[in-house]
C-alpha cells in the first residue's frame, strides 16, 4: 500500500509494471534456487511457474499475491545460500505485502535448520515474524482492530473451494497434467527418478508448505 501510494500517479504502467517486475524476479529466484538444490531443469520449472494461470493473470494487476510470492521465493533463495538474516528480512517483506505469508516461516525454517543450527532457525523466525508484523503498525494506528478483519459475508461452498484451488490455480491443462503425473507415479513408483536429489528436509519442507497453503 505504501509503495502503491507513490506509484498510482503513473497509472497502470507504474502499479501493474511493479507487479510484473516482482513476478519476473520471483520466477528468476525460483530458477536460481532449484539450481542450488541440484535441478537440471530449473529454467523449465521457472517457466512453468511463470505460466501457471493464477500467477500469469496476477502478474499484471495491482493485487498483492505476486508481490508476496516474489519476496517468498527471494527469501527461499537466500536461505539455500545460507544467508539466514537476509532470508528473514525478505520474508518480512512478503508478510508486509500479504499477512498470510507469515505461515511460510514453517517450511522455510526446515531449510534453515538443515543448513544451520537451532539458533539460526530462531533468528530467521524472529526476524521475519517481528519485522513483518511491525509493518502493519501504521495501518493499525489509523484503523485499530479493523486491520485484522476478514471477509465476513459467508464462506464458499465446498465445490467452489475445490474449483478455486484446482482449475482456478492451475488451469484445465495444468490440472490434467498433475493428475497424469500422480497416476504415473502411483503405477510406476519404483521406476521414477526425481530430477532433484530430495533430502529429508526438502521433503518435510515441501510437504509442510503444501499443507499450509491448502
Amino acid at each position: 500500500e505504501i509503495v502503491s501510494s507513490y506509484l498510482w500517479q503513473y497509472g497502470p504502467i507504474g502499479l501493474n509494471g511493479a507487479t510484473a517486475l516482482l513476478s519476473a524476479l520471483g520466477a528468476g529466484f525460483f530458477v536460481l534456487t532449484l539450481r542450488e538444490l541440484g535441478s537440471k531443469r530449473s529454467f523449465l520449472a521457472g517457466a512453468a511457474l511463470a505460466c501457471t494461470p493464477v500467477i500469469w493473470i496476477h502478474s499484471v494487476d495491482a493485487m498483492d499475491y505476486v508481490w508476496a510470492l516474489g519476496f517468498i521465493l527471494a527469501s527461499f533463495y537466500a536461505i539455500v545460500r545460507k544467508q539466514t538474516l537476509v532470508g528473514g528480512v525478505l520474508l518480512a517483506l512478503a508478510i508486509s505485502c500479504r499477512a498470510t505469508s507469515i505461515l511460510m516461516i514453517i517450511p522455510l525454517s526446515v531449510f534453515v535448520w538443515q543448513y544451520g543450527r537451532t539458533r539460526a532457525v530462531f533468528l530467521f523466525a524472529l526476524t521475519s515474524g517481528l519485522l513483518g508484523i511491525s509493518t502493519y503498525y501504521p495501518a493499525y494506528k489509523v484503523h485499530g482492530d479493523y486491520v485484522f478483519t476478514i471477509w465476513e459475508y459467508g464462506y464458499p461452498k465446498l465445490h467452489t473451494i475445490l474449483y478455486l484451488l484446482s482449475v482456478q490455480v492451475w488451469g484445465t491443462i495444468g490440472v490434467a497434467t498433475i493428475l497424469w503425473v500422480l497416476a504415473h507415479w502411483a503405477l510406476r513408483v519404483r521406476r521414477i527418478q526425481t530430477p532433484i536429489p530430495l533430502s529429508r528436509a526438502c521433503i518435510i519442507a515441501s510437504t509442510s508448505g503444501i499443507l499450509v497453503c491448502v
